[in-house]
């Protein structure tokens, strides 16, 4: 994609008040948050270093990334059709613990069409996959270990789950995306609650209602922040599965993919396919920062893949088309 393809952020359209969900059913106002592009402060982020490169075979497929509780980064890489490798990374983007091949197992557990990735605290890993619709945990030296493939009314089967998070005390979030629904399991896949309130594009929407959501990420005060992606906003819901926090504003996101915090759960970060761009908004609704994706010139991503954030605040972005990975780094806040 040529540069002249992109969004120019000084072209973005002033964007207005943020809606404000039924108060009743809210922990904080945002009544009076406005996200001005032309005139809040914007966090500009450098590109600091690539990884894959160095690795043999370099990373040729790279889906998907997270980052451990060692603040090692973990890729997903496709080597060749049909085969994937977990390949990790020092904090500070060296080669580190060598290949990781994942195990086929049998038939029925063969990874297919993998799309996430989280690691607990065990360092086990889970990988959503979005073709098999299953989650499969895997044992930090690849082993298969264990499928997750429904859950909820009637054990309803998973139907397209596009990401997966994982709390503190190892209970998974998981983003069933063709079913609309966010479900909270146990670190043994029993059900603890499921968001399964469909918005209808039919019938309107009701604030708290999902129209394939294809992230969620779970912050340190229990709130659950999910993309959802066909109604082109990011909710947040309490450990009541109650909304407590909503943004969504024309022209603010196209089809958001991801959606992830710092590490003090300070800021969040979403990323935006439809866009080519990733925004920053803190947790009173006011937009940050901003990395403007496909700018290559000067060694930015091309195109920009999923995303994490590690301890310093540097934000960890797959690169597809480059077949790298990026560590881009805030260096200055600036007028937008």
């Amino acid at each position: 994609m040529s540069n002249s393809q992109l969004p120019d952020p000084a072209e973005l359209p002033e964007l207005g008040d943020l809606p404000t969900p039924d108060p009743d059913s809210l922990k904080e106002a945002f009544s009076s948050a406005r996200l001005s592009p032309r005139s809040e402060p914007r966090i500009r982020y450098q590109p600091v270093r690539e990884l894959g490169t160095g690795l043999s075979p370099p990373l040729t497929d790279p889906i998907t990334l997270t980052i451990d509780a060692n603040e090692r980064i973990l890729v997903l890489d496709r080597p060749k059709p049909n085969t994937f490798r977990i390949c990790r990374f020092s904090p500070t983007g060296d080669a580190e613990g060598g290949i990781t091949m994942i195990e086929r197992g049998d038939e029925d557990e063969q990874l297919l069409e993998p799309v996430g990735l989280a690691v607990d605290r065990q360092f086990r890993m889970y990988v959503p996959d979005a073709a098999a619709g299953t989650v499969s945990q895997f044992s930090q030296d690849g082993r298969w270990l264990e499928t997750f493939r429904s859950a909820g009314h009637e054990q309803t089967p998973f139907d397209c789950p596009r990401d997966v998070d994982l709390d503190e005390d190892g209970n998974l979030y998981i983003a069933d995306a063709y079913n609309n629904r966010v479900l909270k399991l146990q670190p043994d896949g029993e059900l603890i609650w499921a968001l399964e309130r469909f918005a209808n594009p039919l019938e309107g929407e009701e604030e708290d209602e999902l129209f394939e959501p294809s992230s969620v990420c779970i912050g340190s005060d229990g709130v659950l922040f999910v993309a959802d992606t066909n109604q082109n906003r990011v909710l947040g819901f309490d450990s009541n599965h109650k909304l407590v926090w909503l943004l969504h504003q024309e022209n603010l996101f196209h089809f958001p993919s991801e959606v992830r915090l710092s590490r003090d759960g300070t800021a969040i970060f979403v990323a935006d396919q439809g866009q080519l761009r990733v925004q920053r908004f803190d947790r009173q609704g006011q937009r940050t920062g901003m990395i403007v994706l496909g700018r290559s010139s000067d060694g930015a991503v091309a195109i920009g893949g999923d995303i994490d954030i590690d301890s310093s605040g540097h934000v960890v972005m797959v690169d597809p088309l480059r077949h790298v990975v990026v560590i881009l780094r805030c260096v200055e806040a600036r007028p937008i």
